[in-house]
């Protein structure tokens, strides 16, 4: 037999810490995740930013939702709270006169393609041979060089349909805006709770002048707004 199966395909590994984490901050410098699964060592760069550098109005996101704002003394929660930098979960900025610039994110490349999925090519000549046959039907042919029509025309008003079903789609995949009420402890930049989502900003406001009056020492409490799919 002229071929012959050398090996098996590598199997995957699935496991959730598998790649480097991507929504936790690291202080600067070159690191090493090894896979607690499979073993496998995976190299990334931490860029050296400091927040105490970062010009006012500079804006730093959190990956739960919210944001805090670089003032004189600090960074400034919406509440009116100041830490001295923004806390543990936030994952990128965005300045005041420049696009928003991802920071501190561990280098996450994709892994080679393990082809246990269906094949796509077979579907794209099935569906093909179905639109063909469709032609065939109402027009009594097959489409053929030379048939007398305008192909950019017939394009061009494929093209106009396509963009109506975009935006008829776009329609359908409208965001709402809901607003998060969280507290978090001023003493650790790390810890952050979701106390509510609210589909009202009044709603937010409601809740977020309670927990002020019962919140305890060292805590604090804020809200934001984020999208959400309707």
């Amino acid at each position: 037999m002229p071929t012959r199966k050398i090996s098996d395909l590598p199997v995957p590994c699935l496991h959730p810490r598998h790649h480097p984490p991507f929504l936790q901050v690291f202080p600067p410098g070159v690191y090493k995740h090894t896979c607690p699964a499979c073993g496998t060592e995976q190299p990334f760069v931490v860029e050296r930013l400091h927040w105490v550098d970062m010009p006012l109005g500079t804006r730093a996101h959190s990956s739960i939702g919210g944001h805090w704002e670089r003032v004189p003394n600090g960074w400034r929660a919406q509440s009116g709270c100041v830490f001295p930098t923004p806390g543990g979960d936030a994952t990128h900025v965005s300045y005041p006169d420049k696009p928003e610039l991802h920071i501190q994110r561990a280098a996450q490349p994709e892994p080679p393609p393990i082809g246990d999925g269906a094949e796509v090519l077979p579907m794209v000549i099935a569906d093909l041979q179905a639109r063909s046959e469709m032609g065939r039907q109402k027009y009594g042919t097959t489409l053929r060089v030379n048939n007398g029509r305008n192909a950019l025309m017939d394009a061009y008003q494929e093209a106009q349909d396509l963009t109506m079903y975009l935006r008829q789609k776009l329609e359908e995949e409208k965001r709402k805006k809901v607003y998060v009420v969280m507290t978090f402890e001023t003493h650790n930049d790390g810890s952050t709770n979701i106390d509510g989502i609210y589909s009202s900003e009044e709603g937010a406001k409601s809740e977020l002048a309670r927990l002020k009056a019962t919140l305890g020492k060292g805590w604090c409490a804020d809200y934001d707004d984020m999208e959400v799919k309707d």
